[in-house]
């Protein structure tokens, strides 16, 4: 059985396949092992030849010598993982909380309404992402509205939040979360610049910080119709550079 061999990245995986794409066949079965190349007949008994490149149906005419490793190698033909990194896999206890969300019909701004220190986003990003962290007053109420056991609910919220390094992938390739990105990168500047002169040299909390969602109904007034609009607000503490 010869040694596998397996892909470290898409670069190493594609230079496997220059040299294994003799034969359509060769994609049929995961695993499959390449046939021992052909040899030139030996001199002698104590003179072997080294083994024929193998010659790629692309490259007929084009010699190209074949480094021994991929001659005497068993490769499997799936790809690696795609090395772009992907959004976390939901876990098992947010799958339970938004499935029991969604069975008690209940919207993120009804929850909210039960939680009277928060609003529709913050009620959001504490079932999302666990911050900010809830009180056992709001674990209690949670647990009734989606019928949940506390102890799951507590074991869930006293783990690490995700913030940044494991909630998102940046750019986002989401959609609607690509818009948002994408409204900083044209109107980031323009901010930056306004706040400075209304407020000096600093930045906006986003730790001291509130933020929510609306809906707006907005009529054209020259043709009269209706479109709806997203308004997002966010309000920041302001922390100016300290002198030191």
């Amino acid at each position: 059985m010869w040694p596998a061999a397996e892909a470290t990245s898409y670069d190493a995986w594609l230079h496997m396949q220059l040299y294994l794409h003799r034969s359509p066949d060769i994609h049929k079965t995961r695993g499959e092992t390449n046939p021992r190349p052909t040899r030139r007949k030996s001199a002698g008994p104590t003179s072997p030849t080294p083994p024929e490149p193998v010659i790629s149906e692309r490259t007929k005419g084009k010699r190209r010598e074949v480094p021994d490793i991929l001659l005497h190698t068993k490769f499997y033909i799936t790809p690696p993982p795609n090395p772009i990194p992907q959004i976390p896999i939901m876990s098992e206890t947010l799958q339970l909380i938004l499935s029991a969300k969604a069975l008690n019909n209940h919207t993120f701004t009804s929850l909210a309404s039960l939680l009277p220190s928060r609003n529709e986003v913050s009620t959001a990003s504490l079932l999302l992402s666990r911050h900010p962290p809830p009180s056992p007053i709001e674990i209690e109420t949670l647990s009734t509205a989606l019928q949940i056991r506390e102890d799951i609910l507590v074991e869930y919220f006293s783990s690490t939040p995700d913030r940044g390094e494991t909630a998102l992938e940046m750019p986002p390739r989401e959609p609607l979360m690509y818009r948002l990105y994408e409204a900083v990168m044209n109107y980031g500047k323009a901010y930056k610049a306004i706040m400075n002169e209304m407020f000096g040299d600093g930045i906006m909390s986003a730790i001291a910080f509130k933020t929510e969602v609306a809906k707006e109904v907005v009529v054209d007034p020259e043709t009269g119709v209706e479109s709806t609009w997203a308004v997002i607000t966010m309000k920041g503490k302001w922390l100016p550079y300290a002198k030191f």
